[in-house]
């Protein structure tokens, strides 16, 4: 690999140069914003299905303290148990229509 102590160009082709290292360097900017922009909304989707999936656990560990005190109630079911059963019924139900909605991932920004 030779050793360039010099390089010698001519005033022209020095401006030529900076002029396609300005053009580089806007691009890299340009880049580096787009790539910002990216991970701002991965970040918010990311958030997104978190706050989906703290909901549907949420939903279960409700669901099962009422099944346990539905388990703690003596006897055969009352009116009320029953009702309180019927609703844990339907809250599951819910929970598995939940956990099964896709969530919509964001929509790319349109172009600069």
């Amino acid at each position: 690999m030779p050793n360039w102590s010099f390089v010698w160009v001519r005033p022209g082709e020095l401006r030529d140069l900076e002029q396609r290292l300005m053009v580089v360097l806007d691009q890299l900017s340009t880049l580096t914003t787009k790539v910002n922009h990216i991970m701002s909304q991965i970040t918010d989707f990311a958030a997104a299905v978190d706050a989906n999936f703290t909901k549907i656990q949420d939903g279960i560990a409700s669901l099962d303290n009422q099944i346990q005190d539905l388990q703690a109630s003596a006897g055969t079911l009352a009116p009320a148990d029953q009702a309180a059963l019927d609703k844990i019924a339907a809250e599951s139900a819910a929970l598995a229509t939940a956990a099964s909605a896709p969530v919509t991932p964001p929509v790319p920004a349109a172009k600069p």
